[in-house]
């Protein structure tokens, strides 16, 4: 995939997921789980809630996961949640055995989780600890670039510049082909400090060659600007397209009437066995 493919690719997705993250928690069901993890794990992380409708705690920590979602996290990380009864598989791979449970998904792959009642400060600082953890020292290499990719879609400009101090590398290849600087501009089309990074990036090396096809190669701050004129417009679309799927979405649901089952659980310390 040649860089401008890359870009255009990447932008597009980050744009779609911004204009989702934030605004409502999806539930994931049968049909859409494996696809949204996939789609949105790759460039964010991904915060899955696991709870019941018979669990105390989880209907208790509802409203704190909620307000965290769509203040601090909102056009941070993707959050949803999913009913334990209706995906027990998904409850298995994760290796869930309380209710609830906040697991965090990267690139496919589960980076960390937490069980139990908290309140909302606990469950920030609980949840930010393992996207961002605060001691670098002991990171290797490769978790060092990994926390640079992180850093780049939801962290800060100073955080970015603590994991190049550390020796994080500004022209590491990730597993999609793509660099921080090419990461960079993509997410700085909806986020407030994408230029800062950017800058960042290349004061620290960071390179890239940008090539249009059937045209001379631009300039990188030609390229930046080009994309953050067109990404308003590319928003609004993803809007649009969102909102004729969360009415389709809402059609289903009221023809699929949800299946409830008598089942008595065991509920003690802010948290249920299942």
């Amino acid at each position: 995939m040649n860089t401008f493919k890359q870009l255009f690719a990447l932008g597009f997705l980050a744009t779609s997921i911004s204009a989702l993250a934030g605004d409502q928690i999806m539930k994931l069901n049968k049909e859409n789980a494996q696809q949204v993890i996939s789609a949105c794990s790759n460039n964010f992380h991904l915060i899955i809630k696991f709870s019941a409708t018979w669990c105390e705690p989880c209907k208790q920590i509802a409203p704190i996961f909620e307000e965290a979602s769509t203040t601090i996290w909102k056009d941070k990380y993707m959050c949803v949640e999913v009913d334990y009864d209706e995906l027990p598989e998904l409850a298995k791979e994760y290796e869930v055995t309380m209710l609830p449970t906040f697991v965090v998904i990267h690139h496919n792959k589960m980076v960390g989780k937490i069980s139990g009642m908290m309140n909302k400060e606990q469950l920030i600082e609980r949840v930010e600890e393992i996207i961002h953890p605060k001691d670098l020292s002991q990171l290797s290499k490769e978790k060092l670039n990994e926390g640079l990719l992180t850093e780049i879609t939801s962290g800060s400009v100073a955080s970015i510049k603590k994991l190049i101090d550390a020796g994080a590398d500004v022209n590491a290849s990730f597993k999609d082909g793509s660099s921080p600087l090419i990461m960079a501009i993509s997410i700085g089309q909806i986020r407030p400090d994408g230029v800062e990074k950017i800058k960042l990036l290349l004061e620290s090396g960071a390179t890239v060659t940008i090539t249009l096809p059937g045209q001379p190669e631009q300039k990188m701050s030609d390229f930046v600007k080009m994309l953050i004129q067109n990404s308003e417009t590319l928003i609004e679309r993803q809007k649009s397209m969102l909102a004729l799927l969360e009415k389709e979405e809402e059609k289903r649901a009221k023809k699929e009437a949800p299946q409830t089952k008598e089942v008595t659980r065991s509920c003690s310390d802010g948290a249920c066995s299942v």
